[in-house]
């Protein structure tokens, strides 16, 4: 057995600890300087009391370099794989990877109790697909030391299984660690038997049988100690031992290893039934490779998922002809009894809920009573500004501005104010603000008043830009018309029409008499006798409508100094 630090190989390999100890030999943490990694030892020690010649032991070294040539060659995803072997003196060494993560037996040792079903399930699936690879090699390749010490479980989930030498004659003291026992079957424990005991159990057994017996271990040998491994991931149970089965067997005793089911209950009859087979004694009743035995853990699974599948119809007929009160009933006292601490979380979130209600209501009735209270604010403030209407004067245009305007910068601070939550509810949920119907009504009247007044002094600027000459002109005529009018009795001559060229822009005036005696009279005549005054006719002067504008109108005191 090497010591720590000690140097194999011509110093190649440096021993770094030792990791464990197995039926024959053990197992150590190494590093290689050549590939400059850790490395796997794994020791096959020989007995040399059955080795006694130099012819032997070289025998003995040529067939395990054979053997460990067909394992540099193998390849799998769920297997280890071999780098390197060597021999000195009575020992040999395989050389292989040393993967990440913890092997099953630490596992079984942190968790105290039994592994999942449906991850024991993955773990046995890549160990029968690594057993599959094995056995179907040629010549087939038996691994002869399955236990949870030598599987590893990476960080990413998958197995690797280390690989062993299966010659049986480099076996030959594997009873050395009894723990190693509990895996092996009975045909592998045999040849470390004295003769008295092999001829004992050979009793028990028939001729066939016996000779099956001694025959060299073979798939169904792996079957078993694969078998044994589950066993012991699904109940966190040792398995009883072969050779300790085959006494009570022998005894007339039923078989003392107990079926996975009775241990825990979790485990289907169906996976109890497929490892109680892979644990036979005889090989013969075990199953006769992994390939089969891959097959009938599927199946068991299919049946499962088909029995799950019956029972929740079962359950949901079942259910329709019970009341709907009592199904409710039904499924609270199973989810309570079921899930205890969910029940507690429920009853402590319909707390909170309803705290959070309280909470809410006297928000709403703090908002409401904020509510009110503005109200009757606006309506106070409104009261007290009740004077006569302001009246804005404007050129003909007035306008009135309704008496509380002056108001609104007041009540908007004010609601600004009662908007803000309180200081306890602020963490909890903030409270919207509420419309300010009288706010916005306000608003409304002072954009109408701001129009208003926009058109009233646009309609007072275009009355002072625009004189009112025509209007003027129009009187004067009237005027003058009336003041020339004869007496009844005197026949008024008509006035002229005006003739106006657009060269010279001229008015022609009628002519009225010159006598200073024949205008006294008419003035005369007018003044004594009132007379309605007649209509008079006037030809329409046809004077262009941009020349119009620009003439002066004719009075009666130009006419009177154009006679003078």
């Amino acid at each position: 057995m090497p010591a720590i630090n000690e140097t194999l190989q011509q110093e190649r390999y440096r021993i770094i600890q030792p990791l464990g100890q197995n039926g024959v030999g053990a197992i150590y943490e190494a590093y290689d300087t050549v590939r400059e990694t850790k490395v796997l030892f794994k020791e096959i020690s020989v007995n040399l009391r059955k080795v006694t010649t130099l012819t032997q032991q070289e025998e003995l070294r040529r067939r395990f370099s054979d053997e460990a040539k067909i394992l540099t060659g193998i390849r799998h995803e769920s297997l280890l794989p071999v780098y390197d072997f060597f021999s000195e003196i009575d020992r040999h060494y395989l050389v292989m990877e040393l993967a990440d993560g913890n092997n099953l037996s630490e596992l079984i040792e942190q968790r105290q109790k039994p592994f999942a079903l449906s991850d024991v399930s993955n773990w046995a699936e890549q160990m029968l697909d690594a057993l599959q690879y094995l056995h179907a090699q040629a010549p087939p390749v038996i691994h002869r030391d399955i236990k949870p010490q030598n599987v590893k479980l990476t960080s990413d989930g998958k197995i690797k299984l280390a690989l062993s030498i299966q010659n049986p004659d480099l076996k030959v003291n594997a009873v050395a660690a009894n723990q190693s026992l509990h895996y092996l079957p009975l045909e592998q424990i045999w040849l470390g038997l004295d003769s008295a005991s092999q001829k004992v159990i050979a009793n028990s057994f028939d001729e066939k049988s016996e000779r099956i017996l001694e025959q060299p271990a073979d798939a169904r040998s792996d079957i078993y100690a694969l078998g044994a491994t589950v066993y012991q991931l699904l109940t966190a149970r040792l398995p009883i031992d072969a050779l300790e089965r085959s006494i009570d067997i022998l005894e007339d005793k039923p078989d003392p290893l107990a079926r996975p089911e009775r241990i825990n209950p979790a485990i289907p009859s169906e996976i109890s039934d497929i490892l109680m087979k892979a644990l036979e004694i005889k090989r013969e009743n075990r199953f006769d490779s992994a390939v089969i035995m891959r097959q009938a853990w599927r199946t068991a699974f299919v049946r499962l998922k088909e029995r799950a599948a019956l029972d929740a119809i079962k359950q949901d007929e079942d259910l329709l002809e019970i009341p709907f009160a009592e199904q409710t009933e039904r499924r609270i006292a199973e989810r309570r009894i079921a899930a205890p601490e969910k029940s507690e979380n429920e009853a402590e979130n319909t707390r909170e809920i309803e705290l959070i209600k309280r909470r809410l209501q006297e928000a709403e009735r703090r908002a409401a009573e904020a509510e009110k209270r503005l109200a009757e604010k606006q309506s106070k403030a409104f009261g007290e500004n009740e004077s006569p209407a302001t009246i804005i004067e404007l050129p003909e245009v007035v306008f009135e501005t309704p008496p509380a305007a002056a108001a609104a910068p007041e009540v908007v601070a004010y609601s600004a104010e009662l908007a803000q939550p309180a200081d306890e509810f602020k963490d909890l949920f903030a409270v919207p603000q509420k419309d300010n119907k009288a706010f916005r009504k306000m608003f409304a009247v002072a954009a109408v008043l701001v129009i208003l007044c926009g058109a009233g002094l646009g309609v007072w600027f275009l009355m002072k830009s625009n004189p009112v000459e025509p209007n003027q002109a129009t009187s004067s005529q009237m005027s003058l018309t009336e003041t020339t009018k004869p007496a009844p009795t005197v026949e008024a001559t008509p006035a002229p029409s005006v003739e106006t060229t657009p060269e010279t822009s001229s008015i022609e005036t009628p002519s009225l008499p010159t006598d200073a005696t024949e205008t006294t009279a008419v003035s005369t005549s007018l003044k004594n006798k009132p007379v309605a005054p007649a209509p008079v006719k006037a030809k329409k002067q046809t004077l262009p409508a941009a020349k119009t504008a620009e003439k002066k109108a004719v009075t009666v005191d130009d006419i009177i100094n154009d006679n003078n």
